[in-house]
């Protein structure tokens, strides 16, 4: 079955952020808990007690390891309700190409981690040239810190 996505996607579930959210078709800003399920350069999805529509515009804002997202400006395209919580995934309609740029960047590395754990490699991490490597949560890093540190030492 062929991919229809353009962009890669990484997980972040392990983040839970404070996203200030606002909404011109529902007149609604506030800052609500959600928690991030996975980010790809075009588009976001995370886990909410809000309802949002499909289709309705949202425009947040949320610091994401390295990247700030300021005033992004999305479409809600996707919205799965369970037991009162929401997975709403949203299009990007105004991501700086930089920020695109960075976030394919952080799903690459993220890819080529796995492919690395995948094939059992002795070096499976390198933090010095990871741009995911401020959101990994995966037990390698930690390994590999102190490994690091033990052979430093």
């Amino acid at each position: 079955m062929k991919e229809r996505r353009k962009h890669k996607r990484f997980p972040t579930l392990s983040l839970i952020k404070s996203v200030e959210i606002s909404s011109p078709d529902l007149n609604l800003k506030s800052s609500m808990p959600a928690i991030m399920f996975n980010i790809s350069a075009g588009g976001i999805a995370f886990i909410t007690f809000y309802p949002f529509p499909v289709n309705s515009i949202i425009i947040f804002n949320l610091e994401l390891g390295t990247i700030s997202l300021k005033n992004v400006k999305g479409r809600v395209v996707r919205r799965e309700e369970k037991k009162n919580t929401f997975l709403i995934g949203v299009e990007f309609l105004n991501l700086s190409k930089r920020i695109k740029k960075r976030i394919e960047e952080m799903a690459e590395d993220y890819t080529s981690c796995e492919a690395r754990i995948l094939r059992k490699e002795e070096i499976i991490c390198f933090p010095e040239s990871c741009s995911y490597y401020p959101l990994c949560y995966k037990k390698e890093k930690k390994r590999i810190k102190i490994n690091s540190f033990v052979h430093a030492h």
